[in-house]
């Protein structure tokens, strides 16, 4: 249930993440136009895939665990969704993204364009009134916008999946395999990141240096944070908590909790004990009376037919 195959794919999807940024700092300076269409390209393409294999392997798990308590638990049918099937689902999302992506590179083509900035004074040598001219070059193609749209409608239905998920499976009392609340705990970090790196990125316009530090820091931030929500709490479970332990329920779970001290345990099994002990002694004493009440409608039967 816990599938190290899938958590696997999450830590590849948020290694090329971290790559993404490593490549959006690479040095364009004495770069062709060709190298900074591929370096463009490389760009997308790892952030494009490192976003639905980290994502994807996570919604994937919470999928199987919805299937297992909705149609298994709850149908009582036997179902079987192995590993492999879901990182095929991943795939598929992959599949995606590079289909649009390679449509994107045949059907549109990619120039690099620049832009001249304000020029600046050379203040090593203010008197030769020096000025440098600073130059920005970026990649532009002509349908950008539209393949944007689909990938980011892509993301949108693959986060909106994760989401869905995440409400639908929020009751199961599992806490060593429901990754509910973790996931919504991502979702959150990614909308909030999103919702303020986009407004500075518009404030600060034409600054590189630092719109390369906002884009880097919050990519990077996002990729720690999903890693700790979904890595943290299974190695916190796998070193204090027995796998005897573990009880399924559909319900909210009663009783013990994580939070609930040794000795509360303890007390409240006694007090289960001892309140089943009791039922079954009233259980024994109604036996009793209906074994009673039986043999004297027996002999009342027999008396009426003498």
């Amino acid at each position: 249930m816990s599938s190290p195959s899938l958590g696997n794919l999450t830590v590849v999807g948020c290694l090329l993440l971290y790559a993404s940024v490593f490549a959006k700092g690479w040095d364009m300076t004495h770069l062709s136009d060709t190298a900074i269409v591929v370096k463009c390209h490389m760009e997308r393409i790892l952030i494009i895939v490192g976003l639905s294999c980290a994502f994807g392997s996570i919604f994937m798990k919470t999928y199987r665990i919805h299937a297992i308590f909705t149609v298994a638990v709850k149908r009582f049918k036997r179902i079987r969704l192995p590993d492999w099937k879901l990182i095929c689902g991943v795939l598929t999302v992959v599949l995606v993204d590079f289909v649009i992506i390679a449509a994107w590179i045949a059907l549109d083509t990619t120039s690099v364009n620049s832009r001249h900035l304000e020029p600046l004074l050379d203040t090593t040598e203010p008197e030769k009134e020096i000025f440098d001219v600073p130059v920005i070059r970026y990649c532009s193609s002509e349908n950008a916008q539209y393949f944007t749209i689909a990938l980011y409608g892509v993301k949108g239905v693959l986060l909106t999946f994760g989401i869905f998920l995440a409400w639908e499976t929020r009751n199961i009392a599992v806490s060593q395999l429901n990754d509910s609340k973790y996931i919504a705990a991502s979702v959150c970090v990614v909308a909030l990141t999103v919702t303020v790196t986009v407004p500075t990125m518009a404030v600060l316009g034409d600054d590189v240096n630092v719109t390369f530090l906002v884009i880097g820091l919050a990519i990077v931030i996002v990729n720690t944070a999903v890693l700790c929500l979904n890595f943290v709490p299974k190695v916190y479970l796998l070193t204090s908590v027995d796998e005897k332990t573990i009880s399924l329920s559909m319900m909210p779970s009663q009783g013990c909790s994580e939070s609930t001290t040794t000795h509360t345990c303890r007390s409240q099994d006694k007090e289960d004990v001892t309140e089943l002990e009791r039922l079954r002694g009233k259980l024994k004493q109604r036996k009793a009376t209906l074994l009673v009440l039986a043999k004297d409608i027996r002999v009342m039967s027999w008396t009426e037919r003498i």
